[in-house]
This record gives C-alpha cells, sequence and structure tokens, in this order.
C-alpha cells in the first residue's frame, strides 16, 4: 500500500459527530414489528396496503411490468413502477431481486432498490429512513460489520436500508457496477423480504395431522418451536412445497416422514415440505474425505415439479453430517427403498 494509499485510509475512517449516532454495537437486536404465528404481521400487512405483488410469481410480475436490463448490474429487473412505498430518490426501481428471474415460476424471496441523492452514505440512509418510518414508525440506524443499517422486522418479514461507507471497506474489491455507475458508491439499497409460503391445501393439512416421523432431520439448522420456525423466511428460490405451518400441531419438527396416505414425503429442516411421492426423482448422498475440514455427508433430495420444464431436478436438503462420511448410508437408502427413488452418489471431494 503506497504512503498517499495509508493516509487516505486513515482520513477515511475518521468518524464524524453524525456517524456517531448510528456506532451502536453490531449484535444489536432488530425491533420487531408487531405479528403472530397464523395472525396479523405488521410488515406484510404494509406491503398489502402499498399494492406491493408479492405473492405474485416473477412470471406474473415480468407481464405486468415488463423485463429489462440493469444498467449498472447488467442483470435482468422487472421495475415496479410508481415505487409501491413511495420513496424519492430512486436511481433504480424496485424490482425482484436477481435470483428470482432463475425459477420465474416461484415468489420472489425479496425485492431491492437503490436511493441516492448525495456523495454521502450517512445522508442517503437518513434519507432512506425518514422516507420508510412513514410507513413503518421510527427506525434505528446502527453500524452492523461494514454496514449503517436500518431495519423493520415481522417474524419472517423485513424491510431495511443499508449502506456500504468506504472507510469500512478495509479490504474494497474493484466493483465494475461502480466503475459504470459512480453514484452506487455511496447509494442506499432498499430491501424488501416479505417472507412468503404457501398456504397449505385442505389435503396437505390432513396429510400433516397423520404424519408419522421416519428419521430425525440431522445436522441441519431446523427450528424447534412452530414460533421459530413461522419467524423463518425461506432462503432457496426453488418453493414449490415449502408450506406455512399449522399453530396447533408440532410434532414434525426436526423431522423427516411420511403422510398417513403414503402419498406425500414430510421434511422440517429450516422449512415444512411436503412433497408428493410421485414428483420425487431420487436422492442425492454427496460425501467429503477429511481435508483440513473433518469431512462429512450431505443427503438431498431431488423432484420435479409437474408443468415446469427445467434443465435440471431441484433440491431439497434433507440432513448433513460431520462426523463420518458414512454416517448418512443407512438412512438414506432406507429413504430410497421406502420412496421406490434410486440414489445418486457423486464422487467424494476433499473438505477443503
Amino acid at each position: 500500500m503506497s504512503f498517499q494509499s495509508f493516509i487516505r485510509k486513515i482520513l477515511l475512517k475518521a468518524i464524524t459527530a453524525d456517524e456517531r449516532r448510528f456506532l451502536s454495537a453490531d449484535n444489536t437486536p432488530t425491533p420487531e414489528l408487531p405479528w403472530t404465528p397464523g395472525g396479523e404481521n405488521t410488515v406484510q400487512d404494509i406491503l398489502d396496503a402499498v399494492g406491493l405483488p408479492w405473492r405474485n410469481t416473477t412470471e406474473e410480475i415480468i407481464a405486468r411490468y415488463g423485463l429489462t436490463h440493469h444498467q449498472a448490474y447488467e442483470r435482468k429487473q422487472s421495475p415496479i413502477e410508481p415505487c409501491p412505498l413511495g420513496l424519492d430518490g430512486l436511481i433504480y426501481p424496485l424490482s425482484p431481486e436477481f435470483g428470482a428471474f432463475y425459477n420465474r415460476d416461484q415468489v420472489p424471496l425479496s425485492f431491492s432498490a437503490v436511493l441516492w441523492g448525495k456523495h454521502s452514505p450517512i445522508a442517503n440512509i437518513e434519507h432512506a429512513e425518514h422516507q420508510l418510518s412513514k410507513l413503518l414508525g421510527n427506525g434505528h440506524i446502527c453500524k452492523r460489520w461494514n454496514t449503517y443499517d436500518v431495519t423493520w422486522r415481522s417474524g419472517p418479514a423485513s424491510i431495511s436500508a443499508t449502506v456500504w461507507p468506504e472507510w469500512y471497506q478495509d479490504w474494497p474489491a474493484p466493483n465494475p457496477a461502480h466503475e459504470r455507475d459512480k453514484r452506487l458508491q455511496s447509494a442506499c439499497t432498499i430491501r424488501v423480504q416479505p417472507g412468503y409460503r404457501r398456504p397449505m391445501s385442505d389435503q396437505e393439512r390432513e396429510q400433516l395431522r397423520s404424519f408419522t416421523p421416519f428419521a430425525r432431520s440431522k445436522g441441519l439448522v431446523a427450528p424447534d418451536t412452530l414460533e421459530k420456525l413461522w419467524s423463518r423466511a425461506p432462503d432457496t428460490t426453488a418453493q414449490d412445497y415449502i408450506r406455512l405451518p399449522p399453530t396447533d400441531q408440532d410434532n414434525f419438527l426436526r423431522q423427516i416422514g411420511f403422510s398417513g396416505d403414503g402419498r406425500s414425503m414430510i421434511i422440517c429442516g429450516g422449512q415444512l415440505h411436503i412433497v408428493p411421492l410421485e414428483h420425487i426423482t431420487g436422492f442425492t448422498l454427496f460425501k467429503l474425505l477429511p481435508a483440513k475440514g473433518p469431512g462429512g455427508a450431505g443427503l438431498s433430495l431431488t423432484y420435479r415439479p409437474p408443468g415446469v420444464n427445467l434443465e435440471r431436478d431441484r433440491t431439497i436438503g434433507l440432513m448433513e453430517s460431520c462426523e463420518d462420511m458414512d454416517d448418512l448410508d443407512e438412512v438414506t437408502y432406507q429413504l430410497s427403498e421406502r420412496v421406490g427413488r434410486p440414489v445418486t452418489c457423486p464422487e467424494p471431494q476433499y473438505d477443503c
């Protein structure tokens, strides 16, 4: 690092009086707006009130708002205009985030927009907080790792504004998008994560009531209470069989099993999945040889939803093990025999 770069880095890290207001601890909990499992959800209710189509698939959003090219990030977007949140100062409009365009038959996990008014991340996040607070109530801007952030959350749903000040980026990597649009260096990203999950059908509810356990959902960080399961937003763009959980049954938590009629496999790791057996195409057993890491194994289910043209099957993670790469062999072949679908076991890789 040159002497000039070193001096510039020191100057950038000088904290102004304005910035001191945001220097809360990185682990400050995000205050929760009112919500109840199976009941109200403040953020989702607000999104309904302003007309954000958060229950629509990406295909439906494209049909309504069109499909364009994002000039800075060189990717697809579907600009939702005018902005349902009533934000001014947007240089890039609200759109489903990039991953949504891979599985357009699914509902987007998140939407984002970019706000900019000045060459100051502080001014931009304050402007975002001021506007969003009209809908959500006052927010609390705080320092989180290398960002300033303000988030409003209701269980699985959230709305946030985030900036990445240059003085907190210890090793800033070149960003081609910033070269295309210099404003992005100090801009504020608005992110909306509605936490959508499809409600169970009457048939699926009856199948869950007759749940019979088969094995533990081993190794996954899985919610151990219904409230925790309700509050966890999906993190995969393939949501075909993710369902809203019930409020009056919890014997399926952290379990893999089957419905009483034998027609569906019921999985509860990070989310509740109810998968018709006829749509399951097989199981994949991954193995890791000890290297820098201890090795282990991972098991996933592959499926193909009807009426969707896919290049490859979609997957649902079932189990993980960090103990022994053969640890999941027995349960894998038991599941394969129970469902009547084959197991694929790729060549083991080293745990690097």
